[in-house]
């Protein structure tokens, strides 16, 4: 269960980037082709996602040559982002949205094109003219609920071998280490029997936003694991059952307020749609102790999604 706080609105970690978006899960060639109601899974790893819970329909694929994904841990996957329609294509009442990376986008996208859900992109902009100038930057994650670990593959036998992922990675969400260890036990006896300095067993980040590793600790099992600013969560008894597989719901969380936004010229800056150069980043505060983070309220669906959904409800 989750702690329920006012709503936060995401912090700038970076600069603005210019490009273009265009959609997938929607009419495409013609306006025969139907619309997508559901989110399969992505190149980073985090099989099927619900559309009625965080992000909902606000996922995005970007091209592996994007500069985000050259500097960003797992290939930029779980990060979020803020576009901000720029073009005269955008409409009047909604100009930005923030999106959740889920997935690549190779063979119709440039490094500066962001491939949106068609049901975010409608948010910016109308679907008839298929792509529209935008600019982006990343900005923190805020999930409504606690971390969520996606098992895979989890072999319990001939030693262990575990593959999975996290969703609703709250903050910077730039994973860069994830450890194993077994729940409860003497970290002392432990260190000395698997002849090492800690008990930890760290993982290999394999594609995107996968994580494995072999000749596992004993179950059940605690999961330590690290972002790109140094803020440490420890999920114990995270893994309670052997072999289990799908989502498991967790309790923590990392912090969504330990980011100090900060006033300054980037000199790389684009100039914004106000004709002013300069851009709102962030600078990472010492993290807290309690690392527990505060939830905030998530966005209802878009109207015309759940339209859509209610209609294919009753057709099926």
């Amino acid at each position: 269960m989750s702690l329920v706080a006012a709503e936060l609105e995401p912090t700038p970690l970076g600069p603005w980037y210019q490009g273009t978006a265009s959609f997938f899960g929607g009419p495409q060639a013609t306006a025969a082709d139907t619309f997508k109601v559901t989110i399969d899974s992505g190149s980073c790893g985090y099989g099927g996602l619900d559309p009625k819970l965080w992000p909902f329909y606000n996922v995005v694929g970007l091209n592996p040559n994007n500069e985000l994904i050259k500097t960003r841990p797992q290939g930029a996957c779980g990060s979020c982002l803020e576009i901000e329609c720029t073009g005269p294509r955008c409409n009047k009442n909604v100009t930005t949205l923030p999106v959740v990376i889920t997935d690549s986008c190779n063979w119709d996208c440039n490094a500066t094109n962001i491939n949106m859900h068609v049901f975010a992109f409608e948010q910016l902009a109308p679907l008839k003219y298929g792509r529209t100038t935008v600019r982006y930057r990343l900005v923190t994650c805020t999930p409504a609920d606690p971390i969520i670990v996606h098992i895979q593959d989890y072999r319990a036998t001939l030693g262990g071998w575990i593959r999975l992922a996290f969703k609703n990675v709250a903050g910077d969400a730039g994973l860069t280490a994830v450890e194993l260890a077994s729940a409860g036990s003497d970290f002392r006896a432990q260190a000395r029997v698997l002849n090492a300095s800690s008990p930890w067993l760290s993982m290999a980040n394999s594609f995107g936003a996968v994580w494995e590793a072999s000749q596992l600790p004993e179950p059940p099992l605690d999961i330590r694991i690290t972002n790109s600013v140094g803020e440490k969560v420890v999920i114990k008894n995270a893994i309670a059952v052997p072999g289990i597989v799908g989502d498991i719901e967790t309790t923590p969380q990392f912090p969504v307020t330990n980011y100090k936004i900060t006033e300054g010229i980037n000199p790389n800056a684009t100039l914004g749609i106000n004709g002013t150069k300069g851009n709102r980043t962030a600078r990472i505060r010492t993290p807290r102790t309690n690392r527990t983070a505060l939830a905030v309220h998530p966005l209802p669906l878009p109207e015309a999604a759940v339209l859509r959904q209610q209609a294919m409800t009753a057709v099926t």
